[in-house]
């Protein structure tokens, strides 16, 4: 039996999304520039003709004013050279008959090729207006989506909606530059499932499970942690709050050193990044740690009483800061409440007399929160928390990121009952999937280099006496796994040559061989090519005579083609990440990812809404980070042994208590990538990972290695069978000669149809998906990357953002659409979300 399936789709009609492509306006066009090239032929005879006819009557002429008129004459029609047509009706009767009509008929040629290109110029212009006119009347009648832009941008909303009210004929300069953004915003909201506000919707496929569908609005937890945070910095309540002494503090050569966890600058993730703080030794310090070594938590007015100094105040903001003490209490989210809740109740059980002001605030902020949405009350809601992010001068938010919304299934499910059969029936083979790209995960490296650590350095057993220790060991641990030799960039699709690790060589050959064996089923007409079921076996055997049982949960993110086909999009970790994201909105459940052990969540969220989950009945809490979801049982960094294990090179975790085996893992949706590192270390080295590169990108760069050429073909890629499509078709372009084409000073329409002259040339598709693609990358550079866009040149709107995105560019990448986007009985884009099993 398959397990619940969710799925994500557009909320916007496909039907009426396929409108914008169904001008045959580029077939005119070639029609018409194919009578226009037959007239310039004629023409360029016609021109040779009077010439020569010319120069013959000009011999015939005695010297003398007439003759030098038809001389004047003739120079300028060689030369095109003036208006000669306006010189031709004065000298025109000093020709013969025969050669007056000739040219009569040249002029006449001549004003067909103007009508023409004055009808292409037409026609394009209709189009355009057109075009515009079906997106802005699209808009209009959907105007959540127009409300929707106040999430990425509050200027970009009111630009928008003055664009919408103002007539299409009489867009101003500025009006025309958002051409561009009309064209991707509605593709995005037609043809990507990705939730951003109401832009798609997400549900589950069982009627078995409840679901509080509908509209829901949160504030971005990043904001009410940093409010928290300013409580604490504030003299005015300090006195009442109580603090920790951080656990990662150690003295070394007459100074402190103390982990942090700190913001990135610009960003409104909540302290994800990790650093180590060296302060100089002083006495008020001193003091302060003295204080804390007979009470594990001291209040405020405490430390302010020993620092009974005019500075004393200072010193203690001083303390808070750099993080040598810590609130000894942490938010709280408990069952389904929200961030905002969990700051409420902490406030009114401090102090609702002291904290009047703030939980006013908050019950404004709660009542919209759980009111029925619109979006006069988000914009309301947005008003408030901007205004309490000015009045405690809380910096890096921009009104378009202080409110989310989450827009789930409400009612009946959508019926996917024929999807379902389809998955139900390659269960084996999605399984056997987990299984092979386990190869490619490149937490089975972290987890041997750890095993290898413990084995050497411990003796394969590891169990913490104290803060210092167990810090020191996951310090140690971290360099192990993370130190900066290009293997990281493995993840993202980026295979190196030779490694110092003997570990990374053996698991470079394995892909390496995977790789060379698709190559060599590379042909000349691009047929398909397969991950056999020889190579699958061979691959996973190699893979798991090396570093033993590997852990294979896995969230498929698919698409059910035509021919009943599985069609990958993304492969990510399972156990639960995806569904976690939605747990206030679902019944709770239980699931069994068939592990050896308990799965643990490291319960933290780093500001990010989509952090906000439903915890494991048991979880970590570090010394350090949010620490906001509720649990039952709380495990401290104390509490976990650590030991080689008996079935893979990997480290297993166990609770001391009863030596069962744990899986502390961070169980949000933030990318080990960007998590601090001693969060990373546990996601690294428990579980697996998930794939952040596509298989046809890396066979692409093995290709162009062998060969630059100005047009690098990857075929589909399918696991074991046509049943399921692991990478869609690709083409990989030199834009010199279409970069030639735009930079031109032509006419719109003849850049048109040249660049699509040239696709059809070179069996191009002219309807296809444009990515960004990098051949080479190292750690420092930056992942930040443009969405794939939807391209369709049967659309000028579609046309001019391809140009837009090419512009300038060395190569570019396209995809194959596929399953069609527009071409479909569907009426919205659906995507599927299917976990395996460990």
């Amino acid at each position: 039996m398959v397990k619940n399936i969710y799925y994500r789709k557009t909320n916007f009609s496909n039907k009426q999304f396929s409108e914008l492509f169904k001008g045959q306006l580029i077939d005119e066009l070639f029609e018409q520039n194919l009578k226009k090239n037959k007239i310039v032929d004629e023409i360029d005879a016609l021109k040779q003709e009077c010439i020569e006819q010319m120069n013959l009557e000009l011999q015939t002429l005695p010297e003398g004013k007439n003759k030098k008129l038809l001389m004047n004459f003739s120079h300028d029609f060689y030369n095109e050279r003036g208006n000669y047509e306006t010189k031709f009706h004065k000298i025109y009767p000093l020709l013969s008959k025969k050669l007056s009509d000739r040219f009569s008929y040249f002029f006449y040629l001549n004003h067909e090729i103007k009508n023409i290109e004055s009808c292409i110029n037409e026609k394009v212009k209709e189009q355009y207006y057109f075009e515009k006119s079906l997106i802005i009347k699209s808009l209009l009648n959907n105007f959540d989506f127009v409300e929707n832009t106040k999430m990425t941008d509050d200027f970009l909303y009111l630009k928008v909606k003055k664009l919408l009210d103002t007539d299409i004929t009489k867009h101003n300069k500025k009006q025309k530059n958002l051409d561009g953004f009309l064209y991707n915003y509605y593709t995005r909201i037609a043809a990507k499932t990705s939730p951003l506000g109401l832009l798609g919707v997400t549900g589950l496929s069982s009627n078995k499970t409840s679901v509080n569908g509908g509209i829901h609005m949160s504030v971005n937890s990043s904001v009410i942690l940093k409010i928290f945070d300013h409580i604490y910095l504030n003299q005015k309540y300090q006195s009442y709050l109580s603090f920790k002494l951080n656990e990662t503090l150690i003295e070394k050569d007459n100074k402190y050193y103390v982990t942090i966890f700190s913001d990135i600058t610009g960003k409104t993730i909540y302290r994800n990044r990790q650093e180590l703080v060296t302060i100089t030794k002083n006495p008020f310090i001193d003091g302060v740690i003295k204080l804390f070594q007979n009470n594990r938590i001291l209040k405020g007015k405490d430390i302010l009483k020993f620092l009974s100094i005019p500075e004393g105040s200072k010193y203690l903001i001083a303390l808070i800061k750099n993080q040598i003490i810590l609130p000894s209490e942490t938010l709280k989210i408990c069952h389904k409440t929200r961030i905002s809740n969990a700051l409420l109740d902490f406030l009114e059980k401090v102090s609702p007399s002291l904290f009047a002001d703030e939980i006013e605030v908050l019950d404004k902020i709660i009542n919209l929160e759980e009111a029925e949405f619109s979006w006069e009350s988000y914009d309301t809601l947005v008003d408030i928390i901007d205004l309490e992010v000015k009045n405690k001068k809380i910096d890096g938010f921009k009104r378009s990121n202080l409110v989310f919304i989450d827009s789930l299934e409400q009612g009946k499910a959508l019926n996917i009952d024929k999807e379902i059969k389809v998955i139900e029936e390659e269960r084996e083979q999605l399984s056997d999937l987990s299984k092979f790209v386990s190869i490619f995960d490149i937490s089975v490296r972290n987890k041997y280099l750890a095993y290898k650590f413990l084995e050497k350095k411990y003796n394969s057993i590891f169990i913490p006496k104290n803060s210092k220790e167990i810090s020191k060991f996951l310090r140690d641990l971290s360099e192990t796994i993370f130190h900066r030799d290009g293997y990281w960039m493995e993840a993202f699709g980026y295979l190196g040559g030779k490694y110092v690790n003997d570990i990374d060589c053996r698991l470079l050959e394995i892909k390496m061989k995977i790789i060379k064996q698709l190559l060599s089923q590379i042909l000349i007409n691009d047929e398909p090519i397969f991950i056999t079921k020889n190579l699958f076996k061979d691959s996973v055997k190699k893979l798991e005579l090396l570093v033993g049982h590997t852990h294979n949960s896995r969230s498929h993110f698919i698409q059910i083609g035509s021919g009943n086909e599985i069609i990958f999009n993304h492969i990510y970790k399972g156990y639960g990440v995806y569904r976690r994201r939605f747990s206030h909105y679902l019944d709770t459940q239980k699931e069994d990812y068939g592990l050896d052990g308990e799965l643990v969540d490291i319960p933290m969220t780093f500001g990010f809404n989509a952090n906000i989950r439903e915890s494991t009945d048991k979880a970590l809490t570090l010394p350090l980070g949010d620490n906001t979801l509720y649990s039952k049982t709380k495990l401290s960094w104390l509490d976990i042994g650590y030991r080689t294990s008996n079935i893979s090179k990997e480290i297993e975790m166990f609770e001391l208590s009863t030596g069962n085996i744990v899986y502390p893992h961070f169980l949000g949706s933030l990318i080990t990538a960007a998590l601090p590192s001693l969060v990373a270390s546990f996601n690294s080295i428990t579980l697996n990972d998930s794939l952040y590169c596509d298989f046809g990108e890396i066979i692409l760069r093995e290709l162009i290695k062998q060969k630059k050429e100005a047009i690098i073909v990857v075929p589909r890629i399918y696991f074991i069978d046509r049943k399921m499509l692991l990478s869609r078709k690709k083409w990989y372009i030199n834009c010199d000669y279409i970069n030639d084409i735009i930079s031109d000073s032509s006419v719109i329409s003849y850049k048109w149809m040249k660049i699509v002259q040239y696709f059809s040339e070179k069996n191009i598709p002219t309807q296809f998906f444009i990515k960004d693609f990098f051949e080479t990358y190292t750690e420092d550079s930056d992942v930040i990357k443009n969405k794939p866009l939807y391209i369709n040149f049967n659309s000028l709107l579609s046309f001019k953002s391809f140009m837009n995105r090419v512009k300038n560019k060395q190569y570019m990448l396209l995809e194959e659409e596929f399953p069609s986007v527009i071409e479909n009985n569907s009426e919205n884009i659906t995507e599927l979300i299917y976990e395996t099993n460990d």
